[in-house]
């Protein structure tokens, strides 16, 4: 009795709170799945970034929280976006402009199948302008297609941007190697300035061009496909939550042990 007066709450409580309505009598693998997605992964997510909170908060308390390799590295990257910080901002508002046009990449498809295959109520009134079904259909349609070609040349212009970035750093830091080997006392001149200057130096031009471009486009593509999401159905929306209290633990942990081996 107990649980079925439990599954009747949590199934009145999904209906009043997100308008999720559950079949009667649903089955109980489905009260299982309700239960992880909507109460055990939001909780598991606020414990992991708590978790993750109190781990910073005790490291800065014991002067922890930045060892020299850590400056080292927060040196080395200020180095390099101080060297091409002009299109480093180029590359963050192109990130930035490509989020509202992914977005209209996710709805236009649904307002082709819902507003113009589906719907009955013909004609429509839209900025004016009466637009029969045959009309409006291809209205959205072209819009999807500028809307997939604007996204597309912003992709291609962040590359390129990317490239150039990675490249001109590269020039930069032989430019100055090479300085600084020239300026050297010729007894202190050291042969290995040349696979320094090719090999050595290589990867760092491809990580000038993606510190920031890459972290601002894929981080708002994936806000904007979880906002897509949550505004289409919050069930569906939590579902893609579930893994990420498991990507919080695993991922940085199997990072970790690579780093540890490419050493």
């Amino acid at each position: 009795m107990s649980r079925a007066y439990t599954r009747l709450c949590s199934t009145k409580l999904c209906d009043r709170t997100i308008g999720f309505q559950v079949v009667e009598n649903p089955p109980h693998w489905l009260h299982m799945v309700l239960h992880l997605v909507l109460v055990i992964a939001p909780l598991a997510t606020l414990f992991a970034c708590l978790l993750l909170s109190v781990q910073v908060v005790r490291r800065a308390a014991q002067n922890k929280l930045f060892s020299k390799q850590d400056r080292a590295e927060y040196l080395l990257v200020r180095r390099l976006l101080g060297l091409r910080w002009q299109e480093q901002v180029v590359i963050i508002v192109l990130g930035i402009l490509a989020q509202p046009v992914l977005y209209a990449t996710l709805e236009l498809p649904k307002r082709i199948v819902n507003g113009a295959i589906q719907s009955n109520n013909f004609p429509v009134d839209l900025l004016g302008f009466q637009y029969t079904q045959l009309d409006l259909l291809i209205l959205l349609s072209v819009l999807f297609l500028i809307a997939l070609l604007l996204n597309g040349v912003i992709k291609y212009y962040i590359n390129i941007k990317k490239g150039e970035i990675g490249e001109r750093t590269l020039l930069k830091l032989r430019f100055l190697l090479y300085r600084a080997w020239r300026g050297a006392p010729e007894r202190q001149r050291k042969s290995e300035v040349i696979p320094l200057s090719t090999n050595e130096i290589e990867p760092i031009g491809g990580f000038a061009g993606e510190v920031l471009g890459t972290p601002v486009f894929q981080g708002g593509t994936l806000a904007t496909v979880l906002l897509f999401m949550f505004i289409q159905d919050p069930i569906l929306g939590a579902a893609a939550l579930t893994l990420v209290p498991v990507q919080l633990f695993v991922i940085p942990t199997l990072q970790k042990w690579v780093n540890e081996r490419m050493r």
